[in-house]
């Protein structure tokens, strides 16, 4: 598919969060982390939690929620995060895609803006709640979380796998698809945007945004749900607003906005 005046010879892409941006995977966490600050007298608070989730891996989430309240506890981190993940896995709950992601993402990768999925997920965390077969038909690239505890056969379908050993929000978690859609494609900085929910999404983006006219689009479905939130989060990380924009969700992203970005 063409868009007219666009100019076809100058490659672009998009790097898609996982969590809060292709998938509603915010709600159920938050439930189980309320229950367990119940569970310990913890002082749960909403704006926290939002603010923090996402932000690396389950492991640093509770280090950053809880830093301080815990100390008043009788559990450690590594208690917490083990309850976690067995209340979740209890719950047998499987994330949907956010409404019309799938199409927009169609829409994305049939006018040829290379599609990258990137997320914290390991590749094993990966594929129980985004099948195999819908990696395969969004995304040109997957690029998951290392972990030296999986093998090959654990990564998930796609036309490229990556792995980082840096979790977002550390800048260094973009490295690996940065330098594979350079190396491979052609693509400039300048032509690559990152959608996600969160500010481990930004803080990973904010350097190369500020820097090399990189372009993010922060969306509404996870992590931080308003306009106005992203808007003071993103003045907080000097990310220039010309190069940012906010979208309520992934469903609302045209192919026309990575091309003609603000």
């Amino acid at each position: 598919m063409e868009i007219p005046g666009i100019p076809q010879s100058k490659p672009f892409a998009v790097l898609v969060d996982c969590d809060g941006t292709l998938i509603d995977s915010v709600s159920v966490p938050q439930k189980i982390i309320r229950g367990l600050c119940t569970r310990y007298r913890i002082p749960f608070h909403e704006s926290a939690f939002r603010r923090h989730w996402g932000r690396g891996t389950l492991s640093m989430f509770l280090e950053y929620f809880f830093a301080g309240p815990i100390t008043q506890a009788s559990v450690t981190l590594d208690d917490l995060a083990a309850q976690f993940e067995a209340l979740y896995q209890r719950t047998g709950y499987h994330p949907p895609l956010i409404p019309h992601a799938e199409q927009a993402l169609r829409a994305v990768r049939a006018s040829g803006i290379i599609s990258c999925l990137v997320t914290n997920r390991t590749a094993a965390h990966l594929t129980p709640d985004v099948p195999c077969a819908t990696l395969t038909e969004l995304f040109d690239v997957v690029q998951t979380y290392f972990s030296c505890y999986e093998t090959e056969n654990a990564t998930p379908a796609a036309s490229k796998k990556l792995f980082a050993v840096f979790p977002k929000p550390d800048p260094r978690a973009l490295w690996p698809v940065l330098h594979y859609l350079d190396t491979h494609y052609g693509v400039p900085l300048q032509h690559i945007t990152l959608i996600g929910d969160s500010l481990g999404d930004a803080g990973a983006a904010a350097e190369f945004v500020r820097e090399y006219n990189m372009h993010f689009g922060g969306v509404c479905t996870g992590s931080i749900n308003s306009a106005r939130t992203w808007q003071k989060e993103l003045r907080t990380l000097r990310m220039p607003l010309r190069n940012c924009r906010v979208l309520r969700s992934l469903g609302e992203l045209k192919p026309e906005m990575i091309y003609k970005n603000p």
